[in-house]
């Protein structure tokens, strides 16, 4: 089979085209179809396939082997044409995917150029995700004034609007190219070129200047392998996260009454007085808990083997309430065992608990949970002398607290 003519690098642009289908073989419940030239981009150096359809099939993937691009299409409807070998494709390629990853791997050459040119930095790796194109460098520190100093010049490279050319040649052919880094092959090399700016062996997809680039703004970095990898917005991403930042800024602006340079202080103030009652609240809910627990357990029942037997159902109390008060149930002085349920807007937990001082050896949570969740739908667990979880049937509670009393 001859090898797929390569239209994404004689004509990158091309967003529409028609192939001869070579090959289209069913597997994994897919079609793998091949076909004699192509514009769809297979994955490789970093950069994801091409997306779009072929004779109004998704397709899925992209990959290249042996000289061959492969490309991974969703099967037709029942009753509908199968790519059949020996017929003209209509082929679409999605414009906007192709364009945002020819900006993130145009944007990465010239940040990789910049991270070079500015602090000596070398570029270990890239990724190119979804939300942003990472860079891992071979630094193990850079300050934030530096990358910042990189966004700079990266973005004085986008205005000036360089061309990127693309050449092809083999290992002598080198040797007229002052590459950023050495490349791994020996022939039929791709170089990508900015004139002044960056030279480097790639064969990914990129835009013909800097200018089509638009924007480069740096996010973040984290540490990895000992190494600083750097995260980037870049193109539509950059000004689409702007749109965003600056969203959320407005809004803060209103909600605090304050400047946006004001923002910091006024958020540090907000947060220590929501701290501050915070923890107020805190000790105000285990003194309220105290109180109710107290009152909860002189209106318990006394059964016949002499514990008190509390059993309550409670409204739109928070988890901490529920937590706090089963504590205070557990370390009573005298024999005792609750049951308590606690009913929100869309659900019904249960919590049963016994005092650590008297009825231990008498509460059996395995026959608890064999003879009375299932009554419930009760889920859920823990350890004495606490066990706590969720009702998926409400409506079995009023049986479940009748039987629970009965035999206590």
């Amino acid at each position: 089979m001859p090898m797929t003519e390569l239209l994404y690098y004689t004509q990158p642009d091309i967003h529409r085209f028609t192939a001869l289908i070579l090959s289209a073989d069913i597997s994994n419940d897919e079609i793998q179809i091949v076909l004699d030239r192509t514009a769809f981009y297979p994955e490789g150096g970093g950069q994801p396939a091409d997306r779009g359809t072929i004779n109004g099939l998704t397709v899925n993937y992209v990959r290249k082997e042996d000289g061959l691009v492969i490309h991974h299409v969703a099967p037709p409807a029942v009753g509908a044409e199968f790519p059949a070998i020996g017929l003209i494709a209509e082929c679409s390629i999605e414009e906007a995917h192709r364009l945002d990853y020819m900006q993130q791997h145009s944007g990465q050459h010239v940040i990789s150029a910049a991270m070079m040119k500015t602090g000596g930095i070398e570029t270990v790796s890239v990724r190119q995700g979804e939300e942003y194109t990472a860079i891992e460098t071979s630094k193990s520190a850079i300050t934030d004034e530096i990358l910042y100093r990189i966004e700079d010049e990266a973005n004085r490279v986008i205005t000036e609007n360089v061309p990127i050319q693309a050449h092809w040649t083999d290992a002598d052919g080198l040797l007229r190219f002052n590459l950023r880094r050495p490349s791994k092959h020996s022939s039929n090399i791709r170089i990508i070129e900015i004139p002044d700016v960056d030279c480097v062996a790639c064969g990914g997809m990129h835009l013909n200047n800097t200018g089509k680039i638009g924007l480069v703004k740096y996010i973040r970095q984290e540490k990895i392998r000992g190494n600083i990898r750097t995260f980037w917005k870049i193109g539509g991403r950059a000004f689409a996260d702007y749109r965003e930042k600056t969203e959320i800024v407005n809004r803060l602006n209103i909600l605090h009454s304050a400047l946006q340079h004001e923002l910091p202080a006024k958020t540090e103030t907000f947060i220590e007085s929501f701290n501050k009652l915070k923890f107020d609240y805190g000790k105000l809910q285990r003194e309220y808990t105290e109180i109710f627990s107290l009152n909860l357990v002189k209106e318990a029942i006394k059964t016949s083997n002499g514990i008190k037997l509390i059993v309550s159902i409670l409204e739109d109390r928070d988890r901490r309430f529920i937590d706090n008060l089963m504590k205070q149930f557990s370390t009573q002085g005298e024999p005792l065992l609750a049951l308590i349920f606690n009913k929100t807007d869309d659900k019904m937990t249960w919590a049963v608990a016994h005092s650590i001082g008297g009825t231990a050896e008498e509460f059996d949570f395995a026959s608890f949970r064999s003879n009375y969740l299932p009554l419930i739908g009760g889920k859920g667990g823990g350890k004495a002398p606490i066990w706590q979880g969720v009702a998926e049937n409400p409506d079995g509670v009023d049986r479940m607290i009748e039987n629970f009393i009965e035999n206590a």
